[in-house]
């Protein structure tokens, strides 16, 4: 006979699969967190009668024991649906890994000091937003009182809405904590993405210009120093044009996070920006709530999602970006690493980051933009300042990062890109162009011809939609006539890929 857990897996498993918009790569990272939670079912399973959940077999503290015994004692029995994975069993294992999730809210809700902290942290937003009066008779006993108890706040607040409203003030706090030591708060609202010739593609995996982004087997036991990359040893060797041309893979490149990696770029441009473009630093540091926010996790962190967002930025660790020039006339390529982990800083909860190939493309452009009179000396301000040519465009709301469909997202990046450096009455470009620009995209199609049709259509709708609901192009551009999602006509198929051209008029830039 098939227990609980084993029918819940079977039907997440099944719900999994069945999301169209799920890459393979987050299906399998999906399924491994239904997998994370057996533990937990099995014991359930176990005392399922008694609800008696022991500190020992849960590894739960005492606390966390408290809380769940107390949840599971007061779940309402009467309505509930029953099935193969009935509620009872899905409220218990929720309420488990809720727990364990949130284990300083927990331990601080059990101490009598912090939970009279917390009650006098309250504020009316706070009621308002969970449904609470304040001039009801246990809300207002329990906002009075001198010594509130942990059964009087799960009673009249509710275990959710206590983390809710504990974790919300304490962020505040650790922001402060994080700021006070050097942490940078504020994040752009859009993403910076470069359009300045020969590094319009400086953060993509197309392979044109004056630098692109390239995947590594590995770069374990590799020094990268001068923009040159060497074997790390007792004697530094550098890597030869035939090692490195073996060392370049596409295989796992659908993995790799575009539109998050050009968070990461938008920090570094928005704050040498801020200083007038004059201090490029080799590290910055955030608050760890406040970059996860940025990058599209949650911001109510616990150790596990802290090690999330770690996760995330060491994940570009096997990528560098190849930068082409010439030396004594001849032509060179330079490699440095995309983005680099610093480090976490506990006792201040803030992380930090660096990167040294941003850093060289954000400088480089930076120099290249400033126009010159014809006998080569700056053109200059009537502030001082050298007059500069535009080097990015700042039309896609950062929140664009956050979408799941990344293939769509780099579709709109390189059409804003397009629309931003055509000018004049508007843009055009072929799907097929557009497709091989967009390598993740192209590399899908290749990976699975019997799925392109699906594909295609499901890549090119969100695109469109995107388009209008993430972009300021509509504000800035007159008239401009944008892709139906709902039309046909601008969904490309596989027969007609390579015949299809995609125009977007407008009547030029409002004043």
């Amino acid at each position: 006979m098939a227990s609980k857990y084993d029918d819940f897996y079977k039907a997440m498993k099944q719900l999994i699969e069945e999301d169209a918009e799920t890459t393979d790569q987050e299906k399998a990272t999906l399924l491994k967190q239904v997998e994370a939670v057996e533990p937990y079912a099995r014991v359930i399973e176990k005392k399922d009668e008694e609800l008696e959940l022991t500190a020992e077999e849960l590894e739960l503290t005492a606390e966390e024991h408290y809380i769940l015994k107390y949840l599971a004692e007061h779940t309402p029995e009467e309505g509930q649906p029953k099935s193969t994975y009935d509620a009872t069993f899905l409220i218990q294992l929720v309420s488990m890994m809720f727990i364990k999730d949130h284990r300083e809210a927990v331990l601080a809700l059990n101490n009598e000091e912090a939970r009279i902290d917390f009650i006098k942290s309250i504020t009316k937003k706070d009621l308002e937003e969970i449904k609470l009066d304040r001039k009801d008779e246990k809300v207002a006993a329990l906002l009075k009182s001198k010594s509130p108890t942990l059964d009087e706040i799960l009673d009249v607040i509710g275990f959710g809405n206590a983390i809710l409203i504990y974790e919300r003030h304490n962020r505040y706090r650790t922001r402060a904590k994080a700021e006070a030591a050097g942490a940078i708060i504020e994040t752009p609202n859009a993403l910076a993405i470069p359009t300045m010739p020969s590094y319009q593609y400086s953060m993509s995996l197309y392979k044109n210009g004056g630098a692109y982004l390239q995947l590594l087997r590995s770069t374990d036991g590799l020094k990268f120093k001068g923009g040159k990359m060497y074997f790390e040893s007792a004697q530094l060797r550098e890597v030869s044009e035939v090692e490195l041309q073996n060392m370049k893979t596409k295989e796992g490149i659908e993995n790799i996070d575009l539109p998050i990696l050009r968070t990461f770029y938008s920090l570094i441009l928005t704050e040498f920006e801020k200083s007038g473009e004059k201090t490029l630093s080799d590290v910055l540091t955030y608050p760890v709530q406040v970059l996860a926010e940025y990058i599209g996790l949650q911001n109510n962190l616990n150790k596990k999602d802290i090690a999330r967002v770690i996760e995330k930025t060491q994940s570009y660790h096997n990528i560098v970006g190849v930068v082409h020039g010439t030396r004594n006339g001849k032509p060179v390529q330079s490699l440095y690493p995309v983005l680099n982990f610093e480090g976490y800083d506990d006792k201040h909860n803030a992380i930090s980051f660096s990167s040294p190939y941003m850093n060289y493309v954000i400088r480089t452009m930076s120099n290249l933009a400033i126009r010159k009179k014809k006998d080569g000396k700056k053109q200059l301000k009537k502030n001082g300042e050298p007059l500069k040519l535009p080097t990015h465009s700042y039309l896609i709301d950062s929140s664009i990062a956050k979408e799941r469909n990344k293939a769509a997202v780099e579709n709109v990046v390189l059409l804003v890109q397009g629309i931003e450096r055509a000018g004049g009455k508007g843009y055009h470009i072929a799907a097929n162009t557009l497709v091989e620009r967009n390598v993740q995209l192209a590399e899908r199609l290749e990976a699975a011809p019997q799925h392109r049709a699906q594909l295609l259509k499901r890549v090119f709708t969100k695109t469109w939609e995107l388009l209008r609901t993430k972009t300021r192009l509509a504000e800035v551009y007159k008239n401009i006539e944008l892709p139906d999602p709902k039309d046909p006509a601008y969904i490309p198929t596989v027969k007609g890929l390579s015949s299809m051209v995609f125009e977007i008029k407008h009547d030029g830039k409002k004043a």
